[in-house]
């Protein structure tokens, strides 16, 4: 079986995300961090660092144009324990593009090259790349692939959309499998995995690859790397105690750790939008959780729902429907 990695989500799988949902679900080899950037405090590099990930091993990412910055932060992260590092060339969002970081930067080859060239001179630890097939058309992809098989890379994880896609639209598996014809290094599959049967049909449609990431698929169900990997259903009864344990430690990890109760309610309702895909009636219970003003109106809320006759479900599979 193929090894399943929890992508970043920014804003969810942050390091209290990352250490309760370790130790509450099973199934997934590792994580990569939402991006940081060499303006980042210590408290963000201890974030991400090993002594900070005991239930899920986790990669920083690092997100940035100029590889003297790169480097330094790199330099940092190594000083902390990481033995990985993860560069982001995938990010879609406007802000980041506008600053002609992430995704943007797949527009120039030679940018990348340069960027390259002078990272690979420094010793740092292994280094990956997660990155879109291009930013405005999915052909852009191979001519920086060509680059980066002259480069010491670890890996390469690729999601099968343009950065103009955002994560509307459909997959593009035709130039998927074109980059992994062209690619030299391990590539990890991400896009759209949101049902077990979702591996198997992608398995016969595309050539082989290193692994599979999912980062919606999971927050929406907890229980999908189990199902990949294990093989077995598990009982709708146990799934409902398991989310309810789950999000009752992950509140109690936020009320200890976050500094107001604006953002401890932000933060356990960005949860809920994903997790109420796992229940039947989840457009209800979410406008319910959304309601809550207060921690002790959430925690009544919450109360209510997991009291009332929770159905489960599975989020149905969106690549092939």
């Amino acid at each position: 079986m193929k090894k399943i990695y929890l992508a970043p989500i920014k804003g969810i799988t942050d390091r209290i995300y990352r250490e309760i949902f370790g130790a509450s679900f099973s199934g997934i080899e590792l994580a990569v961090a939402p991006f940081i950037t060499n303006s980042v405090s210590e408290k963000k590099i201890n974030d991400v660092s090993p002594a900070g990930n005991i239930n899920l091993k986790t990669i920083p990412q690092i997100l940035t144009g100029i590889p003297e910055d790169f480097i330094a932060l790199g330099k940092r992260l190594a000083d902390s324990g990481s033995d990985r590092l993860n560069w982001n060339l995938g990010c879609p969002f406007r802000k980041v593009l506008d600053r002609n970081e992430g995704a943007a930067i797949l527009t120039s080859p030679q940018r990348i090259e340069q960027f390259l060239e002078k990272v690979f001179r420094i010793e740092l630890p292994l280094i990956s790349v997660k990155m879109r097939l291009g930013r405005y058309s999915s052909d852009e992809i191979f001519k920086v692939l060509e680059i980066m098989n002259n480069y010491p890379i670890d890996q390469i994880i690729i999601h099968a959309r343009t950065a103009e896609q955002m994560y509307n639209g459909e997959i593009n598996l035709s130039f998927f499998n074109e980059a992994l014809k062209i690619s030299k290094h391990p590539v990890i599959y991400n896009g759209d995995i949101t049902h077990k049967t979702d591996i198997n049909n992608l398995n016969s449609k595309t050539s082989d690859v290193s692994g599979w990431m999912a980062g919606r698929g999971i927050l929406m169900n907890p229980f999908l790397a189990e199902e990949i990997t294990v093989d077995k259903i598990i009982p709708d009864n146990e799934k409902i105690s398991r989310i309810r344990t789950f999000t009752d430690k992950l509140f109690e990890a936020y009320c200890n750790e976050l500094d107001s109760p604006a953002h401890i309610l932000d933060k356990i309702k960005g949860v809920w939008t994903y997790l109420v895909f796992s229940f039947e009636n989840g457009n209800k219970i979410i406008k319910k959780i959304k309601k809550a003003k207060s921690i002790n109106h959430y925690k009544d809320e919450i109360k209510r729902i997991f009291d009332s006759e929770l159905i489960i479900i599975t989020p149905v599979s969106r690549l092939y429907k």
